[in-house]
């Protein structure tokens, strides 16, 4: 769809130290860009929410959605896809798919495990990949537990990597959310 509309695309794969195998898609700028020439344009990393994926902020195509509007303003943006979700649903020894004795174990995680492990391996990752050593986060709904949880559990890790936070749609409570 990202290149249906003209824009540079790339599909980036990391795993977790706890064995996931998760899936991030860049946009490295604005429509007509070559991708992988996105050298010295400033990095946002995306975080969708509960049970979303990347193709949650791109469906809507470059009127409105804001990851266009973010490579269109010149910004290499990395969108992550959290474990279980559709573009990130492997592991290192689980399937997801599998009902046999042992695989059920894929499942048995929650924001905590992606604010402590998905947010630096894909971190590690980006920076690995661009070269830059600070970016911004921009976080939707469960994105903005898992940078807290991230920040609550390691901050001097991210201190030093994180410019801007921008939490959208925070989840406060999920008793309000489910009611």
């Amino acid at each position: 769809m990202v290149l249906d509309f003209g824009y540079p695309f790339e599909k980036h794969i990391y795993v977790t130290e706890d064995g996931y195998i998760n899936t991030m898609h860049r946009i490295c700028g604005p429509k007509g860009t070559t991708p992988g020439l996105s050298t010295g344009r400033p990095v946002i990393f995306f975080q969708p929410g509960l049970c979303s994926a990347s193709s949650s902020i791109c469906c809507n195509g470059p009127e409105f959605s804001i990851a266009y509007a973010l490579a269109d303003a010149g910004f290499d943006l990395w969108i992550n896809n959290s474990r279980g979700t559709t573009y990130s649903r492997a592991h290192r020894h689980l399937d997801p798919d599998v009902k046999a004795k042992g695989h059920e174990k894929y499942w048995e995680f929650s924001f905590q495990e992606m604010g402590q492990f998905d947010l630096p391996a894909a971190f590690n990752y980006v920076m690995k990949e661009t070269g830059i050593q600070q970016f911004s986060y921009i976080g939707h709904s469960m994105g903005t537990t898992e940078i807290m949880v991230a920040l609550a559990d390691n901050p001097d890790f991210y201190r030093p990597i994180l410019n801007l936070v921008i939490l959208l749609g925070p989840v406060y409570t999920l008793h309000e959310c489910l009611n």
